[in-house]
């Protein structure tokens, strides 16, 4: 009996953890360039949350507009910018 219960607990357990939603954020945002205030196109976000490998990303539309979302947290936020010439 004391089993029955035990893998009843553990399972009711588990799939509580599971049924928890995350609760997602949505971050918009316009990146300029600090010389001259132009939007800048195409432009890559990374959002690496901290303590994680993870990496979330976004690109920046032709206006320099982005959308991105994630979970709540502590983000190390880096934006790229590569210009061929």
């Amino acid at each position: 009996m004391k089993r029955v219960l035990l893998i009843f607990c553990f399972l009711f357990c588990a799939l509580h953890v599971q049924s928890q939603e995350t609760t997602n954020y949505t971050i918009t945002g316009k990146v300029i360039d600090a010389e001259n205030g132009d939007a800048l196109e195409y432009a890559t976000i990374t959002f690496n949350p901290k303590g994680s490998s993870q990496i979330i990303g976004a690109i920046t539309n032709h206006k320099g507009n982005f959308e991105i979302s994630v979970a709540k947290g502590k983000y190390t936020i880096i934006v790229y910018n590569f210009r061929y010439n």
